[in-house]
């Protein structure tokens, strides 16, 4: 019998196993698989929460860009709209002056008496005439011209061409223009007459009524004044450059 201190052998059909590794704390890095997957929960999450405010932030500027796109598309049309409109008003207003202006071609002509002083006017085609020449009377030679038809010329219509042969001489004719002049109600300017020769006259611009801001022109007529007049400034144009540019007489 061997001794008692002795080790008993295994059994031969038993296979030798190491006792267990003795078993100390884990390391501190250490997570067990459940906490792993709750990392990797939180981790979806913030991403998650990341890409929905990516996606929501492009999304917003997006409907931004959309909404300043159509606001400027809108706002382009628009401005575009109202240049187009205004040029076709304009060019519309063009066309139609320089219909008007064609229109009182060929120029109408009005010739007075010789006891007058032969005076001629040319007038646009468009307008109309009224002329007493009886020679009675303070004014002897007293016409009217106006677009379409000649208004009473004590009414209110301001009529656009008055020619006066007065009786009465060119300082005294002149004398209300000048006290006008003084109150600062016109101003007096020299004027020759473009087709008569030497002769200088007088024109008045200004209130030359009572609340009537026109233009009146004076020229002596031997013993008598010659007075041209345009109640409107409407009607300045046509009085330069149509009446006063032909005008002619026998001084």
């Amino acid at each position: 019998m061997p001794p008692n201190n002795q080790p008993t052998a295994p059994p031969p059909n038993q296979q030798y196993q190491a006792p267990p590794a003795p078993q100390g704390p884990p390391p501190p890095d250490y997570k067990s698989a459940s906490q792993q997957a709750h990392d990797h929960h939180k981790l979806y999450l913030l991403l998650a929460i990341v890409f929905g405010v990516l996606f929501l932030g492009a999304a917003g500027f997006g409907v931004w860009a959309f909404i300043e796109r159509n606001e400027y598309k809108n706002e382009t049309e628009g401005i575009v709209a109202s240049e187009v409109e205004q040029a076709v008003a304009e060019n519309t207003e063009q066309l139609e002056a320089e219909f008007t202006e064609r229109e009182k071609e060929p120029l109408s002509s009005y010739s007075g008496p010789a006891a007058f002083g032969s005076v001629t006017v040319e007038y646009p085609k468009t307008w109309s005439a009224f002329v007493d020449e009886s020679g009675s009377g303070s004014t002897p030679l007293e016409g009217y011209f106006h677009p379409r038809f000649v208004p009473d010329p004590s009414g209110d219509t301001l009529i656009a061409l008055s020619v006066e042969v007065v009786n009465r001489t060119y300082d005294r004719a002149l004398q209300p223009f000048e006290r006008a002049a003084n109150q600062g109600r016109v101003e007096i300017s020299p004027i020759e007459a473009e087709n008569v020769d030497g002769v200088l006259g007088t024109r008045v611009d200004g209130e030359i009524e009572r609340d009537v801001q026109g233009s009146v022109v004076l020229f002596e007529l031997r013993d008598k004044t010659l007075i041209l007049t345009t109640q409107s400034t409407e009607f300045l144009g046509d009085f330069n450059n149509i009446i006063l540019a032909n005008l002619e007489f026998n001084p």
